[in-house]
């Protein structure tokens, strides 16, 4: 009598298993990537736009200290703080606030202004 070749089911169910497990690996590690490089863009546009506004706030192109700004069908309201540390030094800190996934997420960005 000739033997097959072949798997067994519990070797097939094991493959099977294994291969899910995998599956589901990649896909979590697709997500968390994909979640870092939105969440790179948000700073890298941030960063760009709150240099640009507070250039606009120091030479007085626009004297508004909050507001609201649109960017990927996301808003991100802002806000100025306005702080003397002295007679001759201030300091202006713009704020950046927006919802995430895990509650508000933040970005502050400074600029000292010799005012003397």
């Amino acid at each position: 009598m000739k033997q097959q070749g072949g798997f067994t089911l519990i070797e097939t169910m094991i493959a099977m298993v294994i291969l899910a497990i995998g599956f589901t690996i990649l896909v979590e590690g697709f997500t968390m990537i994909s979640t870092a490089v939105e969440k790179k863009q948000d700073y890298f546009f941030l960063n760009s736009w709150s240099e640009d506004k507070l250039l606009e706030v120091i030479n007085g192109i626009d004297h508004s200290r909050n507001g609201v700004v649109s960017y990927r069908n996301r808003e991100y309201r802002w806000w100025i703080e306005q702080k003397y540390l002295n007679e001759q030094l201030q300091e202006l800190e713009l704020n950046v606030e927006w919802p995430g996934p895990k509650g508000f997420n933040h970005y502050q960005n400074s600029r000292l202004i010799n005012s003397g």
